[in-house]
């Protein structure tokens, strides 16, 4: 906790990076922190040391990224370093709290999504903690590409949006950014239709069986939300991310109360359902609410959907015919 917590000093100047569009100087510091550490847990473990040694070890390289982070920062910018130790003017104090206020709820709202879940699982139905954790493990990794590939698109999105004819550009590269990202999704879908359960059987063992229903939800649901994604990385980029304030609320208490009542009935099942209910709920609003208020992005819903969704499908749909064939006769095949 201590180390993560310290890490947080890092934020500062990486973030700087990302704005500047400097991923270079961002991935450096990251990396060779990341090794350092990688290389002093390794010597520690092959030394026999305990828990406590390598957790030691841990904490105390990890925090070499502070240090890196902001000698990186003094050698690519160093007007911005010296920026840093200044008292900020008092306006720019109040944007900051605005921009970041929104962007708390956004996160409070999405800690109701990816971690009340597994504390429900727990105390709901305990031995189905190794199975969803599994599942959830997956996930997060899918969502860890998803915001890898996406994010870059923040500080591109702000520059346009300081500028009238950086403005009117933007609805195009969001249609553009939600095709590619609904393709990579439904092509995530399709092999995992594919290939789900060998993958899986080799991946999880004896878990198999119990994590491929509960992986099916949480796949379906994840890759729902992330048909969006560009939509709300447009959103900060143009800090109008306080318009959607709405969206995030519901999707994470219509989460939140959707996995705990059908937790209660069906188990980790019911809270993966729940899960999936939220996602449902997110995108209903998106389209009701969230995208009238927001036609600097969105001129025109049915657009948006057609480039987007509709694009996509199409593109992929002679793969969705083949598969559906494959299971079909996988299917056929099986039955007596």
């Amino acid at each position: 906790v201590d180390q993560a917590a310290l890490q947080l000093f890092a934020l500062v100047p990486l973030g700087i990076f990302v704005g500047c569009q400097q991923y270079a100087s961002d991935v450096s510091a990251q990396v060779l922190a990341r090794a350092v550490t990688l290389g002093c847990v390794w010597y520690a473990a092959v030394r026999h040391g305990g828990l406590s040694v390598l957790a030691a070890t841990y904490a105390a390289t990890s925090f070499l990224l502070v240090p890196l982070a902001y000698g990186a920062l003094a050698r690519v910018h160093p007007s911005l370093f010296r920026a840093l130790w200044r008292c900020p003017e008092l306006a720019r104090v109040r944007d900051l709290l605005a921009y970041c206020g929104g962007f708390l709820v956004w996160t409070v709202a999405t800690l109701l999504v990816s971690s009340v879940d597994m504390i429900l699982v727990g105390r709901l139905e305990l031995d189905a903690v190794p199975a969803y954790s599994l599942a959830l493990a997956l996930i997060t990794v899918l969502g860890g590409v998803v915001n890898a590939l996406v994010a870059p698109l923040l500080p591109v999105v702000s520059n346009l949006y300081s500028t009238q004819e950086g403005r009117s550009q933007l609805p195009a590269l969001l249609n553009r950014s939600t095709f590619w990202c609904c393709l990579a999704c439904q092509c995530v879908l399709l092999g995992f239709l594919v290939l789900g359960r060998p993958f899986l059987k080799l991946y999880a063992g004896s878990y198999a069986p119990a994590a491929f229903p509960i992986l099916c939800v949480l796949l379906i649901a994840t890759l729902l939300r992330n048909i969006s994604y560009p939509y709300g990385i447009f959103l900060l980029g143009a800090s109008l991310h306080h318009r959607a304030i709405s969206n995030v609320l519901v999707e994470g208490f219509t989460n939140f109360a959707a996995s705990l009542f059908l937790g209660y009935r069906y188990g980790a099942i019911g809270v993966a359902y729940g899960t999936l209910i939220g996602a449902l709920a997110s995108q209903a609003v998106f389209l009701v609410r969230t995208f009238s208020q927001t036609r600097e992005l969105v001129p025109s819903t049915a657009s948006y959907l057609s480039h987007g969704l509709g694009k996509s499908i199409l593109v992929l749909s002679p793969v969705y015919l083949v598969v559906g064939i494959w299971l079909l006769s996988e299917i056929i095949l099986q039955s007596p």
